[in-house]
């Protein structure tokens, strides 16, 4: 059985209360009035911690072919240093040295 949203209302005299809450990820504010002319009523409902799937990738499809990059690209550095090549590797690049 999914969770009833709770609707949260919040009495406010502060700008820096407004503040928090307009910046606040994990609140979506639904509407708010002025009762007085020094206070102000929000009505808030909070979001699910749960997020939606990203369907557009597949992290594991990714991880895997990451994978199988990584094990060609070894296999051809041992062609080289077989070859006699000295490799030197950094961050980005690899550096034969004849």
């Amino acid at each position: 059985m999914q969770k009833k949203e709770r609707i949260e209302q919040i009495f406010m005299q502060l700008q820096m209360e407004l503040d928090d809450l307009l910046y606040n990820d994990q609140v979506d504010i639904l509407s708010w009035t002025m009762p007085t002319d020094s206070m102000l009523l929000v009505r808030t409902l909070r979001k699910s911690h749960f997020h939606r799937r990203n369907l557009g990738c597949n992290c594991i499809v990714g991880s895997h072919v990451t994978a199988y990059a990584r094990i060609y690209m070894h296999e051809q550095l041992l062609k080289v240093e077989a070859k006699g090549g000295m490799l030197v590797y950094t961050d980005t690049y690899v550096y034969l040295i004849i």
